[in-house]
């Protein structure tokens, strides 16, 4: 029960953020819902593919306007979580949306934390060649 209050006020906090880099929850009447023991969060539909689906379209190269772009975007998005004590955990290609106009989007925030959470963290994503080396070591609470 505790996890199902944290991703819901994790929820709470990232309705909070204004910023179009980050996916945001749909508008539609409920947002979120608890059901089977779990949390849900509905978010927006969006058109478009994931950074590692158009790299591999670009035979693995970007050029350096979208670098840039994506780059730009993305630490737009992490700069609002972070100010929120929010911590993503998981930016890696398949959470990086590139939607038509260029239009960047950082996706699932289900391994975010909290900074200051005094808990110690039972789920750790790891993704090789993404994952920080702070999130190898067992030892420490990330955040």
């Amino acid at each position: 029960m505790k996890r199902i209050k944290c991703f819901l006020c994790l929820f709470l906090l990232m309705l909070l953020i204004n910023t179009p880099a980050l996916a945001k929850s749909s508008k539609i009447s409920f947002e979120f819902f608890e059901e089977n023991n779990t949390a849900y969060i509905v978010m927006e539909l969006l058109d478009g593919v994931s950074l590692g689906e158009y790299l591999k379209e670009c035979g693995g190269k970007l050029d350096k306007d979208s670098s840039i772009n994506i780059v730009v975007e993305v630490s737009k998005a992490l700069s609002s979580l972070h100010e929120k004590g929010i911590i993503h955990c998981d930016v890696a290609p398949d959470n990086i949306f590139i939607c038509p106009n260029n239009v960047i989007k950082l996706l699932d925030l289900g391994a975010a934390k909290l900074a200051d959470a005094e808990e110690k963290v039972i789920d750790i994503v790891l993704k090789p060649g993404y994952s920080p080396p702070e999130q190898y070591d067992k030892s420490k609470n990330i955040g």
